[in-house]
């Protein structure tokens, strides 16, 4: 029969150090993974809206730019927004998707856009504030996910005149995590 033996450390280990080291490192994460989602992005590029078919029909905006996004590089953006002036107020508002992806990375990011009923094929000038959330985020943006916030559409458009009665022209998106 073995003779039963207790353990005995050939150091001597105070737990509380271990437990506290442990936290320090996930406190440094935390604060890195809270720092990755303060975003603050502002996108620029061309837009393309196709107006309503007939009467009570929604208008189209197609949208395609890129940003830079710190410690990334340039990322691009693709997506449309729709927006119907002709149903209810409640019904009419701007809504749609846009993706985020990198060239060449890994990754990409799904966003959901809201805002008050706007128009999206403006004569000149139009600002539209709009709300975001990002619905799936994967690779590179995976720190972003869930992250929701404001923004601001803005929409030059060139003069009238574009063939098919298309209005297109150049946005800026600005993005800022609540």
């Amino acid at each position: 029969m073995s003779t039963r033996r207790r353990f005995r450390p050939s150091e001597s280990w105070i737990l509380e150090e271990r437990i506290a080291l442990s936290t320090a490192a996930v406190a440094d994460v935390a604060s890195a993974a809270t720092a990755a989602r303060n975003l603050q992005l502002t996108f620029q590029g061309t837009f393309v809206t196709v107006p309503p078919r007939g009467i009570g029909g929604g208008e189209t905006t197609s949208l395609g730019g890129t940003a830079r996004l710190p410690r990334v590089g340039m990322i691009k953006l693709e997506g449309a927004l729709q927006s119907n002036a002709s149903l209810a107020p409640q019904f009419s508002n701007v809504k749609g998707g846009l993706i985020i992806t990198v060239p060449r990375r890994t990754g990409s990011a799904f966003l959901s856009i809201s805002g008050p009923a706007s128009d999206l094929s403006p004569t000149r000038f139009s600002a539209i504030p709009i709300s975001f959330q990002v619905k799936s985020a994967t690779g590179v943006f995976a720190s972003f996910a869930s992250a929701h916030g404001t923004g601001t559409l803005v929409l030059h458009s060139r003069p009238v005149g574009s063939p098919g009665g298309l209005i297109s022209g150049r946005f800026t998106l600005r993005l800022v995590d609540a």
